[in-house]
């Protein structure tokens, strides 16, 4: 055998041996490239559950939402109506509070004009004339408050 022969064995012999490490290496590869397919179809399939998942938890979100928002609208008018009974309060109380200052100052008078020989009938009038007024703005403010009622149970029919 010459050198060249003994070349071309040697070259056929290392080819063969490139060739088998290349076909593992490239079916390393191809497992890996599995490995990794498969990898991914898993993420897929938990991606899909997430999704699923978190639309149905936006949708409650926003049923809830919703609810609260509702709930809250209906709310607005018993606040309303809070509002007006306590203006409605208010009123009255600042209406007994004339009233008693007027009884007050009536009673007082009425004293200094007996003790000075002074007729009381005027003041007596006054009296009367506040008890009166203070009757009628307590009469308007029941009618107030069963108007507001009425309104209420429109409202909710609605």
């Amino acid at each position: 055998m010459n050198w060249w022969e003994v070349g071309v064995v040697v070259i056929a012999v290392g080819f063969v041996v490139l060739v088998y490490f290349l076909v593992r290496t490239l079916q390393a590869a191809q497992e890996s490239l599995r490995e990794t397919n498969r990898t991914l179809q898993k993420v897929q399939n938990d991606l899909t559950v997430l999704k699923e998942e978190t639309v149905r938890l936006v949708k409650t979100s926003e049923e809830v939402t919703n609810d609260i928002h509702a709930k809250l609208r209906t709310l607005d008018p018993l606040c309303q109506s809070i509002g007006h009974t306590g203006e409605a309060l208010q009123q009255v109380t600042n209406t007994v509070r004339q009233v008693s200052s007027a009884v007050t100052s009536s009673t007082r008078n009425s004293t200094t004009r007996e003790q000075g020989k002074v007729s009381s009938t005027p003041r007596l009038m006054d009296l009367i004339e506040w008890t009166a007024a203070g009757a009628q703005m307590w009469y308007a403010w029941r009618q107030q408050i069963k108007a507001r009622k009425a309104h209420i149970v429109d409202e909710k029919e609605r």
